[in-house]
């Protein structure tokens, strides 16, 4: 070996110096190595949960079975029978569902299920807008969410804000601020004329 003829012809403390160099290289080689793969394995773990995620989000049937299942926890929640999930088909869930008036003290009681919260984990919710989701999705501010209201929320929540997310908002912010101008301009010309003195011919 190298470090014995380095030790035989120079001494010991030069095949000691080599050696360590030989180990050091080698860790600092290997840990270069490990860290390439392990970087490469998140990458691709990231590329298939986010894939996962992309065909969740485009799959109108699963969409529809999980709100199903979220539909038949309120059911039961209402029902005072949480924990004890009825055998009920699709129809029969939403035809229910349809008679439910979700208020905060409902929706408080069903974010008490565990199965609840599971099921908008699969849906991609993230679990800031379930904390609040109630806030949310009472957009008429009358403390009273409706079936229709509550599906097409929870289907705008799901997964991350995107850009177009934010564009589409920007864009309805400021359509709405040209139609309240309008109006504006419509009553200012509407109460000149009232003001307007009348004038005998």
């Amino acid at each position: 070996p190298l470090f014995v003829l380095m030790s035989a012809h120079y001494g010991w403390a030069y095949g000691l110096i080599y050696v360590l160099a030989y180990v050091f290289v080698s860790l600092g080689i290997f840990n270069v190595v490990a860290a390439v793969f392990v970087e490469q394995v998140i990458v691709g773990a990231k590329s298939s949960s986010a894939l996962v995620r992309r065909q969740r989000l485009r799959d109108k049937e699963f969409f529809a079975s999980k709100i199903a299942q979220l539909l038949q926890v309120i059911i039961d929640v209402e029902g005072d029978v949480p924990g004890k999930s009825r055998a009920y088909s699709v129809r029969t869930i939403f035809e229910k569902a349809e008679e439910i008036v979700i208020t905060p003290q409902l929706l408080e009681r069903v974010r008490q299920e565990p199965r609840f919260g599971e099921i908008l984990n699969e849906l991609d919710v993230p679990d800031s807008d379930q904390l609040e989701l109630f806030e949310t999705l009472d957009a008429e501010g009358n403390e009273v969410i409706k079936l229709e209201a509550f599906v097409d929320g929870i289907g705008m929540l799901r997964g991350e804000p995107k850009r177009s997310d934010m564009v589409h908002l920007t864009c309805m912010v400021r359509s709405l601020q040209a139609e309240v101008r309008g109006l504006e301009a419509r009553m200012g010309l509407q109460g000149a004329a009232d003001a307007a003195p009348l004038v005998d011919l």
